[in-house]
This record gives C-alpha cells, sequence and structure tokens, in this order.
C-alpha cells in the first residue's frame, strides 16, 4: 500500500523535477505514521484487556481493533 501511494504521489505531482530525497520523505513519512498509530491502536487495545477477564470479549476488542484500521 505504501509503494503504491508513493507512486501515485510521482504520478500525480505536477512538479517536473521530482528527487529521489521527495520520495523518500514521502516513503517514510509513510511508514513512520504506520507504525506510530500501530503502536498508539495496540496500547489503546492492551489497556482495554488488561482489565477484562472473560476471553470472549478479548478476542472481540482484538477484532474490532483490527477491523476499525480499515
Amino acid at each position: 500500500m505504501v509503494v503504491f501511494l508513493t507512486l501515485f504521489k510521482i504520478a500525480s505531482s505536477t512538479a517536473t523535477d521530482i528527487g529521489m530525497g521527495q520520495i523518500l520523505e514521502f516513503f517514510g513519512m509513510e511508514v513512520i505514521g504506520g507504525v506510530v498509530f500501530g503502536l498508539v491502536l495496540s496500547w489503546i487495545t492492551y489497556r482495554f484487556m488488561k482489565s477484562i477477564d472473560d476471553c470472549d470479549i478479548k478476542v472481540i476488542i482484538t477484532l474490532a481493533a483490527v477491523m476499525s484500521v480499515k
């Protein structure tokens, strides 16, 4: 997905000179943003599951966290 977004950014850019630095900057921003988002979502999910003892509810919380990203 990140590679597709990077290629789309290049194709839709109006600038005639797109450098490797701009491509790496956009790619890095997407990757770092995804990692930070995943860590925050994981931490919130962990905090919810820490206080619950029912395994069925933990499975539902895990599935809800995964499906909420899409």
